[in-house]
């Protein structure tokens, strides 16, 4: 019993290791993409929301997205169509360990 806690907790150790939030440089959002059903989550409203722009990132330079899975869904992409309507100039906190057709997931945005 005890070898397999240790064997867990070091299994648990390597997969959290793993995953790294990045914040992007700051910048202007140049487009934003969103299909029907591309990237879409059973059991969740929404699809995919691609945002382009130079994130700074060797991860995800170009691009990165929002998904429907994100537990603020609808709130990240309010502020992400604010940002580009108003040209604001924004910051993306993304996860450079969950990707979508090479782009990085979306964990918060921050208007600066």
């Amino acid at each position: 019993m005890k070898n397999l806690f240790i064997f867990l907790t070091s299994v648990l150790i390597c997969v959290n290791a793993s995953a790294t939030i990045l914040s992007s440089k700051v910048g202007t959002i140049n487009k934003l993409y969103a299909y029907d059903d591309h990237g879409a989550v059973e059991g969740r409203e929404g699809a995919a929301v691609y945002i382009y722009m130079d994130t700074g990132l060797t991860a995800c330079p170009h691009s990165i997205y929002i998904s429907p899975n994100a537990p603020g869904y609808k709130t990240l992409v309010s502020f992400a169509l604010t940002a580009y309507t108003t040209k604001s100039t924004v910051r993306f906190q993304v996860y450079d360990d969950r990707k979508l057709a090479g782009r990085c997931e979306v964990d918060a945005i921050r208007f600066e």
